[in-house]
């Protein structure tokens, strides 16, 4: 079997990328809660990942693995994604951390998602970062999202387009931290050196989630 091609996300991608995640995450227990069933939930869903892909090129990397172009040369949507942000010194600064929020979108997600929704992201969001400070103080590298297409799964692409993150880690001699609400994950994190700090539950949506540090 060959081993999928992974390289950095283009600019004019991420659009795609976003609806890549859309997809994956489409059924994800957080997901659920965050976007509950409606008719605008594909287009919100779809905004919503696009936006996370531009913030996650301005506070760290995007790798994705390219699908084959289809016939007439049109390009499918990539057959995987990886989120990174570089969290250190300068991604803390206030005027940063605005101005990348701005130009991802995200600086308009109470207006696009509706006041509900953006508030049960930003109390989530004010929660897990507090635990990750805690994990991690110092510098690191965190994984913000990762998926593959369905049809890529068990052929070894999760661990293709995750392998890039790992060795700028390492080569950075930084530690690697990420969340998950889905217990199947932990058996793959494990496997790629993860350790399990720490199985919770989130207090306003009642999910378990697990941290997890490399």
């Amino acid at each position: 079997m060959l081993e999928p091609v992974v390289g950095a996300l283009e600019g004019r991608r991420e659009a795609a990328a976003g609806a890549m995640l859309a997809r994956a995450f489409a059924d994800d227990p957080l997901a659920r809660y965050l976007f509950p069933a409606g008719r605008q939930r594909d287009r919100v869903l779809r905004w919503h990942y696009t936006a996370l892909v531009r913030y996650g090129r301005l506070a760290g990397k995007v790798d994705v693995i390219e699908s084959p172009a289809a016939p007439g040369g049109r390009r499918r949507p990539p057959a995987g994604v990886a989120v990174w942000h570089l969290a250190d010194a300068d991604a803390e600064e206030p005027a940063v951390r605005l101005e990348w929020l701005r130009r991802s979108g995200l600086l308009d997600a109470a207006t696009v998602l509706g006041p509900e929704t953006f508030g049960k992201i930003v109390a989530m969001v004010g929660r897990l970062e507090a635990l990750r400070k805690g994990a991690v103080p110092g510098d690191h590298w965190y994984l913000n999202q990762v998926a593959v297409d369905a049809a890529q799964r068990g052929r070894g692409a999760g661990r293709a387009v995750l392998r890039p993150g790992l060795a700028r880690a390492a080569a950075d001699g930084l530690p690697c931290y990420l969340e998950t609400f889905a217990e199947r994950n932990l058996s793959f994190y494990r496997r790629l050196g993860f350790e399990v700090l720490a199985a919770d539950v989130e207090p306003s949506s009642g999910l378990s989630f697990w941290t997890c540090r490399l």
